[in-house]
């Protein structure tokens, strides 16, 4: 606490003369001269370690400027834009920013010296507690009325009934790389998941969907084909279902980095950026999905700031109300009613975590028909799922197999032994006696004659003896004679073989591929704790998952400075003979809280100053946008047929020849967004500073 309190009175030091003598004054009065900072700023502290005088202070804040305060002790920002961010579209910018200087001005809040970060004075930290302050009042919810489950569309099921589709007809794109109309009846008709009534955004979800493969590195676009990348469906069995599945969402929402809905080409500069945030974008959806409780429901407001304090803290150049339509989409958010929550579905996908469920994965009949459930190995379902024709999509998907299907697969890098392995795998070994006599005969005939992709090696006599003995065993490489060797393009688990024995092959590798296009690096573990774990932790930034039912309240109530108490000070004013603009400034400053006690009330504390501009006094809107910019100030812009003034932080006036022509350069508030507006416009221009303070 000590060292708080030291930075508070450091802040007090930063402080220009003329603002540090308008704090003074109004809480001690007019002081003698020769003065002393230092000693002055003791005596300030003096003032505030009164509990009646703290309690004045404090006894002034309403339940919206407690919900205020609380945003700024959470977010520890120094960025305004950040906190009327938070807040979205239910304050006015100008107006939270006139209560951010009133709190300043108060003694409430202030920058911190250092980082210039918004924070809470030391001295009253006690008394706003016992007010409320803190986040229950900032994530308001209540029961779930939730009467309905739905399993997210972009899940594994849906990968795999995919795969098959895209193996059947790689011949998809028309010249200008857009879709086929044939290829999008035929996913409609098959996978109508990727066809919603009412779809998100400009394009569809189905080409977002494949725009999302290709950012996964699932498939590639070769000229008018796409083309499953099979090596990426294996190395994704090494992600657990968790983090695929948050990859999957992550790379849905990373896909509206493109700009048209054609399909990503192998050396595009983009898609490599876009793999950069996939991570990021991934991590960041499982925060938020953490900050939700189960069976608890949120006004949209209320989710919009949950979701920018995690994007607040990551790289994402998007908006919360953004992202809260992409997590609707995707089923993540449902809506219950006018509000929001948690999808439940996640917290039992998570949870479970284990793919090795009880039961088998896949029925397989003897008329090669094949049921296969959502669980079990994406490796083996994936393999199982490539040599097989889509008949059904569903929780419960169908499939077909057939040497033409199982040919497809084995041409696009599966083996028959993954073929085989996944159907007994996931079969729990209940393959039908005919069934296993097809596939040996269907791999039998394809490997009679074949066309093998693959890496030729040439290697010396020495060297061709080490791979001889090190690759004896391998099927998949095959030895030509005269120290020529081909190996898979596939699976190149035998690279690091070869340098472990010392044969050096890794970095004549990477030319090769490099020039082919970027490389897929394997997709990162997330190292994702359960919903119920770390991502669900009661932090400084959610809420309890063990609230009362209730909406919540502050517990302060409404202000303890009654307005018969303001009143009263307002006519001992008024009994002051004091001048007009004397007597306006002080009821003014007891309107806004600055003056609580009668011994505050004296003129000589009085800092005459103009912040309104209206009407047709031209010279007078331009004299005050001049002093705003001299003292760095924003301005409120009222214009005819604007019912909200517009927040603008003023650049420069641009003269213009005639009167009344000249225009005010600046930038709208929180956008950040260039403007131009011609000044004669403005039936109102206010510049927002406070009584002490002139900017926060």
């Amino acid at each position: 606490m000590a060292k708080h309190e030291q930075i508070w009175k450091q802040f007090l030091f930063t402080l220009s003369d003329e603002v540090f003598f308008n704090v003074i004054r109004n809480y001690l009065g007019p002081f003698p001269t020769p003065y002393n900072k230092h000693d002055l700023i003791e005596k300030l502290v003096l003032f505030l370690q009164n509990p009646e005088n703290r309690q004045m202070i404090t006894g002034s804040i309403s339940s919206e400027e407690m919900e205020l305060i609380s945003a700024i002790n959470l977010l520890h920002s120094d960025d305004v834009n950040s906190i009327i961010s938070f807040f979205g579209n239910t304050v006015n910018p100008g107006r939270l920013y006139s209560r951010l200087l009133n709190l300043k001005d108060r003694l409430i809040i202030f920058r911190h010296p250092e980082n210039a970060e918004l924070r809470i004075n030391p001295y009253l930290s006690d008394e706003l507690k016992q007010k409320g302050l803190g986040t229950q009042n900032l994530f308001p919810s209540k029961p779930a009325r939730l009467s309905y489950r739905v399993l997210p569309w972009l899940n594994d099921t849906l990968f795999h009934a995919v795969l098959p589709l895209i193996l059947e007809n790689p011949s998809m794109l028309k010249a200008d790389g857009s879709f086929k109309k044939a290829v999008y009846t035929r996913f409609e008709h098959m996978i109508p998941a990727l066809f919603p009534e009412s779809p998100q955004g400009t394009y569809s979800r189905f080409e977002r969907f494949f725009l999302s493969l290709s950012i996964l590195g699932f498939i590639r676009k070769q000229g008018q084909e796409v083309r499953g990348e099979i090596s990426r469906w294996k190395e994704w069995g090494e992600l657990s279902i968790s983090e695929r599945h948050v990859y999957y969402w992550a790379s849905y929402i990373m896909s509206l980095q493109k700009q048209d809905h054609s399909l990503l080409e192998p050396g595009d500069e983009s898609l490599f950026l876009i793999q950069q945030e996939l991570k990021t974008a991934g991590e960041f959806l499982f925060r938020s999905l953490g900050k939700f409780s189960p069976g608890r429901a949120y006004s949209r407001e209320t989710a919009a700031r949950i979701i920018h304090l995690e994007l607040d803290g990551s790289k994402l150049n998007y908006s919360a109300r953004l992202m809260i339509r992409l997590m609707e989409d995707l089923d993540l958010l449902i809506p219950d009613q006018n509000e929001l929550t948690v999808n439940p579905v996640l917290e039992e996908l998570f949870i479970s975590g284990d793919e090795d469920e009880q039961g088998p994965g896949v029925v397989i009949q003897s008329d090669y028909h094949i049921t296969m459930q959502p669980r079990g190995s994406f490796i083996h379902r994936s393999a199982v799922a490539a040599a097989s024709r889509l008949t059904q999509y569903d929780m419960v998907s169908r499939f077909e197999l057939s040497k033409e299907s199982l040919f497809r697969a084995m041409s696009a890098g599966y083996t028959g032994e993954e073929i085989r392995e996944g159907l007994e795998n996931l079969s729990g070994h209940h393959l039908p006696q005919n069934v296993i006599f097809s596939i040996e005969s269907w791999v039998g005939e394809y490997l009679s004659i074949q066309i093998r992709p693959g890496y030729l090696i040439q290697s010396s006599e020495s060297s061709s003896a080490i791979i001889e003995h090190v690759c004896d065993s391998r099927e998949d490489v095959l030895n030509l004679g005269g120290g020529n060797f081909l190996f898979p393009m596939h699976n190149l688990d035998w690279v690091d073989l070869l340098e472990e024995n010392g044969i050096r092959v890794a970095q004549l590798l990477d030319k090769i591929e490099s020039d082919e296009g970027p490389f897929f690096p394997p997709p990162e573990p997330l190292h994702l704790d359960t919903l119920t774990g770390s991502g669900r932790q009661k932090s400084q930034r959610t809420h309890s998952s063990g609230e009362r039912d209730e909406e919540i309240t502050l517990s302060g109530g409404e202000p303890e400075i009654t307005e018969e108490k303001k009143e009263a000070l307002r006519e001992f004013v008024r009994n002051m003979g004091l001048s007009e603009d004397a007597e306006k400034e002080l009821i003014l400053r007891v309107d806004n809280n600055l003056i609580f006690r009668k011994e505050q009330i004296d003129p000589k504390i009085i800092r005459p100053d103009i912040t309104e501009a209206r009407g047709l006094n031209y010279n007078s809107k331009l004299r005050l946008i001049e002093m705003a910019l001299g003292d760095h100030d924003l301005l409120e812009f009222f214009s005819s047929g604007n019912e909200i003034p517009m927040l603008i932080r003023p650049g420069r006036i641009i003269k213009k020849p005639g009167r009344g022509s000249d225009l005010l350069e600046g930038k709208l508030l929180p956008s950040q967004q260039d403007t131009v507006i011609p000044i004669s416009k403005a039936k109102l221009i206010r510049r927002l500073k406070g009584s002490l303070f002139n900017r926060l």
